[in-house]
């Protein structure tokens, strides 16, 4: 095909760029040198560069010769791992503790091999932004990116990246929609005990121990708090205490990684973790600290998005090589949030796009599906009774009764107590908060209960007393004056009671 053999003629400079850059490694937010090499290989292209976003991304940008059409972004990460590499390869990394060791030196190279090709052909409508991250391992870089102005500077319709998997068959090409890989937090445990001499360890309040067992009882989470059907994992991956042979320490620092697929499920592990620590530090008279930080979304997949790369590798590459129902993987990968911040555009089952605004409801309650919901009836509810006691008093009497007539509630059940309670039972049901792995949920559900609830009675109780108050001798409804003079009763027995 003319495609892939134009790309195969890239292959001997596209190997010396990858060999290099993973020979020179540089961990996030550290990548000077990888980043100008991507710079400087773009402009050797012709393709308009943009540098320093996020502190040391690249952004690349390629108009088409059709005209105008989609904005396209395109992502590549560009860091290595702090960890040294043991292997004996001609071009193994030449820095000690830095290592290309998931691979992002191909996804760099693979991107700089698109941009030539589409740099040379421009064979396309629209516009392409080839997105260049930093610090794609757990330090946040295309939150970096965004905040810095990334989908402001160049909007994007929609997004693309790829992971390699060495695990697969090679030329393989695999996807999926809805969740592909798992949102993940990170977490750190420090246990603060009392020291002693390791031969007299009854003076100590060993936090080793106290450790060791809180280690195991974390795993419980997963396999007696969290639904079986629900994925969740929960992984130790740092256990250190004591510098000495013969000494108990007096601290120990436990530290780990959480990947699920469900916000739920999410909060649930969270709270469970600090309940279990409370419970220990409790139990053993110890100073038990939690830090709990959400590191990457969950990364879902558009239907149509996917459906278009799926229809592009098969025409490529033919239909044995491609996978379209591969299963969802617990790796993590921050593309998810470029994937939601990409377009302003919400979420529609008729188009099949995903939400693109960065949007996490572990944030703020605000942003809750839940506390959303509440919030939405509760605001309809409370304008139709404003507009109500605005236009009421000025209607007729025939549209008046007309009105009351037709009421849905019975005067035996107050419309209080229906729309109170639903607003209650929704609003009760807003998940866990937590910011800057503080625990405020308690606080930001008491002030959501006493403010919805404290507006709803009122509202609800001054039209329960004004359209249900009985009528002296029956007759027609009550003028518009007569109304007036009743909801100044109202008020002003109101204010007594309070009084």
């Amino acid at each position: 095909m003319e495609v892939l053999e134009k790309i195969k003629g890239y292959a001997d400079r596209m190997t010396e760029i990858r060999r290099d850059i993973h020979a020179h490694p540089e961990i996030g937010f550290e990548e000077v040198r990888t980043s100008g090499l991507v710079a400087k290989e773009l402009e050797a292209y012709g393709v308009e560069v943009h540098t320093g976003i996020g502190k040391t991304g690249v952004v690349g940008v390629i108009k088409g010769k059709r005209g105008t059409g989609k904005r396209v972004g395109l992502r590549a990460d560009m860091d290595a791992l702090p960890m040294d590499e043991q292997t004996n390869l001609p071009w193994r990394s030449k820095t000690a503790g830095k290592f290309h060791g998931c691979g992002h030196d191909g996804h760099t190279t693979m991107l700089l091999g698109a941009a030539r090709y589409l740099a040379e052909t421009r064979d396309f409508a629209g516009e392409v932004a080839l997105i260049f991250q930093p610090a794609e391992e757990g330090l946040g870089g295309a939150r970096a990116m965004i905040a810095d102005g990334l989908f402001k500077r160049f909007p994007c319709d929609e997004v693309f990246a790829l992971h390699n998997f060495p695990g697969s068959p090679l030329g393989q090409i695999s996807m999926r929609t809805g969740p592909a890989m798992a949102g993940a937090d990170f977490f750190d445990i420090h246990i603060t005990g009392r020291g002693a001499h390791g031969a007299m360890p009854e003076y100590s309040n060993d936090p080793v121990m106290i450790g060791a067992a809180l280690a195991q009882s974390l795993q419980t989470i997963v396999s007696r708090n969290a639904p079986a059907l629900k994925s969740a994992v929960v992984s130790i991956t740092k256990f250190n205490a004591g510098s000495a042979y013969n000494v108990i320490p007096e601290t120990a620092h436990l530290a780990g990684t959480i990947r699920i697929f469900d916000d739920e499920i999410r909060a649930l592990v969270s709270r469970r973790m600090r309940e279990i620590c409370a419970g220990f530090a409790a139990a053993y008279g110890a100073k038990i600290d939690v830090d709990i930080r959400d590191i990457f979304s969950v990364m879902r997949n558009a239907d149509v998005q996917t459906a278009a790369m799926a229809d592009a590798a098969t025409e490529l590459f033919g239909a044995e090589h491609v996978v379209t129902d591969a299963e969802p993987k617990m790796g993590s990968e921050d593309f998810a949030d470029m994937a939601m911040a990409a377009s302003p555009r919400r979420a529609s089952k008729e188009s099949g796009s995903w939400p693109r605004m960065l949007w996490n409801p572990r944030v703020a309650a605000s942003r809750s599906p839940m506390f959303q919901q509440a919030s939405a009836r509760f605001n309809s509810a409370s304008g139709h009774l404003f507009r109500f006691f605005r236009h009421a008093p000025n209607a007729s009497a025939a549209s008046f009764h007309a009105w009351r007539s037709s009421r849905r509630y019975p005067k035996r059940n107050h419309a209080s107590s229906r729309f109170g309670s639903r607003a209650t039972s929704l609003a009760s049901k807003a998940p866990e908060v937590s910011v800057s792995s503080s625990r405020v949920s308690e606080m930001v559900r008491t002030a959501t209960l006493t403010g919805l609830n404290g507006r709803l009675s009122s509202i609800l109780h001054a039209w329960s007393f004004i359209s249900n108050a009985p009528r002296a001798g029956g007759g027609p409804p009550r003028s518009a004056q007569s109304n007036r003079r009743r909801l100044g009763r109202f008020r002003a027995s109101k204010t007594a009671r309070r009084s």
